[in-house]
């Protein structure tokens, strides 16, 4: 965790006192103390490691779903109380024995003696209203005033039952994930380029990665990649410049999909989402006035597929994995490393004896031959 500033500690103060109006003390604590395991835990996801950055990220406490920190005006008794006691009574301070006139079994409940934070509680809720998806997921920890705080300890389910491999649908799965032309803030006109073009051979029995087939493409519309590409991707211009147009690369994977056997094998494409064979190559095909081949007019979604077997949703590759305790591979919007990371997912479920089916598939008529 980074050091405290006076703007993360100012920002602190206010998103407990929002998020803690009408609490009891304790409760109060509680928010500190998870708002100081989340910037412990340095997750992208809960905007970092600095104090700030966690009570700011987008969506996570509605203190500032709306509004900015400067905007914000605290008032009334519960910030006195927050102006005045917080400092000296939260571990950010470094103050290990805070005088808070806190009964014993008050401060165990609290984490002031170290409980509530070796619980090491990262998310929180109020379990009167709508329970979030992710709560299936978690250990129940404190209930503290109106909030239910929850550990990251998976609770008993299917995150911790043992492996157990049953027959799937498809011989092979093949993991795809394209990168393509951007630019920061807006859409790209008149249309977004392939630039990326991996895709892996997953055995669905051995769930051993066969063969891979990865290349870069050339755009021919707007030729010159962003900066703002380039820093998401890591596809240098130099990279693109040296490859072939996507009607090319189309004819390569063709090559490679009839010497892998695949037209007389059973297969599905897993991505994560739908972007990749329902937006974007079809839009590329149709621009460029191309016809794919009807293998790319269906796929499986393993966003989906997570949420079948776990009721878990996720928005991105970087939320599954966190729920299934797998590290990051390589870097993110890295085609070929985005792949390795899809297929780690696609693994995991199949050792949790997911049967990967239409019902977690989108199917997207492209009007190929």
């Amino acid at each position: 965790m980074a050091g405290c500033s006076d703007y993360d500690f100012e920002v602190l103060k206010k998103t407990v006192w929002f998020e803690s109006l009408g609490e009891p003390l304790e409760g109060k604590f509680a928010i500190a103390h998870l708002i100081m395991n989340r910037a412990r835990a340095n997750r992208d996801c809960f905007g970092g490691n600095t104090i700030a950055g966690v009570c700011l990220a987008p969506m996570q406490f509605a203190t500032w779903n709306n509004q900015k920190p400067e905007c914000l005006h605290p008032h009334g008794k519960e910030w006195d109380w927050m102006d005045r006691c917080l400092p000296r009574t939260h571990a950010v301070c470094n103050v290990e024995q805070p005088e808070t006139g806190v009964s014993p079994s008050a401060r165990k409940r609290m984490g002031l003696d170290g409980s509530f934070a070796a619980e090491r509680s990262l998310h929180f809720c109020n379990p009167t209203e709508k329970m979030p998806d992710w709560t299936r997921t978690m250990q129940k920890g404190v209930k503290i005033g109106k909030y239910q705080y929850y550990n990251e300890e998976k609770a008993p389910s299917i995150f911790n039952s043992e492996e157990k491999f049953v027959k799937q649908n498809y011989d092979y799965f093949l993991v795809l994930d394209f990168e393509a032309t951007c630019v920061e803030n807006s859409k790209i006109k008149p249309v977004q380029e392939i630039i990326e073009f991996p895709v892996a051979k997953l055995n669905a029995s051995t769930l051993e990665v066969e063969s891979v087939f990865h290349k870069y493409v050339r755009p021919t519309v707007n030729r010159q990649l962003s900066t703002f590409c380039t820093d998401l991707t890591g596809i240098t211009q130099e990279t693109v410049d040296q490859a072939e147009p996507l009607s090319a690369v189309l004819k390569s994977f063709d090559e490679w999909f009839e010497s892998e056997g695949l037209h007389n094998s059973s297969f599905a494409f897993v991505t994560c989402g739908d972007w990749d064979l329902k937006t974007q190559l079809p839009n590329e095909a149709k621009y460029k006035n191309f016809v794919l081949p009807t293998y790319f007019s269906s796929w499986l979604n393993i966003k989906k597929s997570v949420t079948a077997l776990t009721g878990v949703t996720r928005k991105g590759m970087k939320g599954l994995l966190e729920i299934m305790h797998i590290e990051l591979k390589g870097r993110h919007h890295s085609g070929i490393d985005d792949v390795k990371n899809i297929v780690e997912i696609t693994k995991w479920l199949l050792k949790k004896g997911h049967v990967i089916k239409n019902e977690d598939a989108s199917a997207n008529r492209i009007g190929a031959t």
